[in-house]
């Protein structure tokens, strides 16, 4: 709870730098090291970094939606960020990764990133609209792009139905139209 409540109050973090993912990431086979950095008992700032072994050996330490900085205070990310390096050097030493991917959703670049170059292809599409999901079926709507609003009417008109169950009794069917699907 505290991490989730960590990456929900900052701007720069997605989904994918939540508690729950890097389980289900973890769960997927895929390496996953979870770094905090405190200030006085508090935590302020850290990364959910993630690495898949492949056939190369090597794979790149992503932190998607991450790292988790108090962007809003550049000169305490600053020292975050330091810190972050610090502990991915020994991981990377330990792991053999070759390189570090950050992927916050900020728009401007802070200085202290310094030389880093950015990747020539996201792993995580950039143009992304999260939309929180308690209002009601105006209010997303709303928040979408008018193309967005059209797909979604289309897909009504075709028949999609969009259902939701508090149990695991939809997994049997989602998974067989997934077995299809792939």
């Amino acid at each position: 709870k505290v991490w989730n409540d960590l990456v929900a109050s900052s701007e720069g973090s997605g989904f994918m730098q939540s508690w729950e993912w890097s389980e289900f990431k973890e769960a997927e086979g895929a390496k996953v090291e979870r770094l905090g950095i405190f200030d006085g008992g508090k935590l302020i700032a850290g990364a959910i970094v993630y690495r898949v072994d492949t056939t190369l050996g090597v794979s790149p330490l992503a932190m998607p939606h991450g790292p988790v900085l108090p962007w809003h205070e550049p000169a305490r990310a600053e020292a975050c960020f330091d810190l972050l390096k610090e502990k991915l050097a020994e991981l990377a030493g330990r792991s053999g990764s070759p390189v570090a991917r950050f992927e916050p959703f900020i728009c401007a670049r802070p200085a202290f990133l310094g030389a880093a170059l950015r990747a020539p292809l996201d792993l995580v599409p950039t143009p992304t609209l999260l939309v929180r999901l308690g209002g009601g079926d105006e209010d997303m709507l709303g928040a979408m792009t008018q193309k967005g609003r059209y797909n979604i009417r289309i897909a009504e008109r075709k028949g999609v139905e969009v259902v939701s169950s508090g149990t695991n009794d939809l997994n049997g069917d989602f998974h067989e139209l997934f077995e299809l699907t792939c």
